[in-house]
């Protein structure tokens, strides 16, 4: 029989993200706003897989980015491995993105959208109108899957069309 997964906000897990290297997420906060998913926040810095870090040197790392996802799955499968539970969870001053419809499509790689929905964890939505991307650098909102999360740790950039704000971008 399979063991219940109980995740609690202040969980910092290791991801590896190749054979060589990992980094590390925290579960910081619950976004009752947006779904009442899951909010991490993913440290910067990789190291060697075989290199011991304390809980506390992590949690004072640079952050790289904040989503919503999804944990409990990938405690399963053993993507996540739990390090330990800090009360220090950061700020949740953090602001998310995510568009509205209508989109202009320029191609199968560049969609444009003038009108986003901003927010702050557990705070209401704002819809906006951005003709000149002052939101862009805002993490992008929508409940994220895991898989795409690694691959914006190892390599800086999600692997799905997102709209842009510009054609030029």
């Amino acid at each position: 029989m399979n063991k219940r997964v109980i995740i609690r906000i202040g969980d910092v897990f290791q991801v590896n993200i190749s054979d060589e290297n990992k980094k590390f997420i925290q579960y910081i906060a619950d976004d009752f706003s947006y779904m009442n998913s899951i909010v991490i926040r993913v440290f910067k810095k990789s190291f060697e897989i075989s290199q011991a870090i304390s809980i506390e040197r992590i949690i004072n790392l640079p952050i790289d980015f904040y989503a919503h996802t999804s944990l409990k799955n990938e405690i399963k499968n053993g993507k996540l491995i739990k390090t330990g539970n800090i009360k220090e969870i950061g700020s949740l001053d953090v602001w998310f993105r995510d568009y509205l419809n209508p989109i202009e499509v320029i191609s199968d790689e560049l969609r444009i959208a003038k009108n986003w929905r901003i927010w702050k964890v557990n705070h209401p939505f704002m819809n906006v109108v951005d003709e000149d991307g002052r939101y862009e650098e805002y993490d992008r909102g929508g409940i994220i899957p895991f898989a795409w999360i690694i691959k914006k740790m190892i390599d800086g950039n999600y692997h799905f069309v997102y709209p842009s704000y510009s054609k030029y971008i």
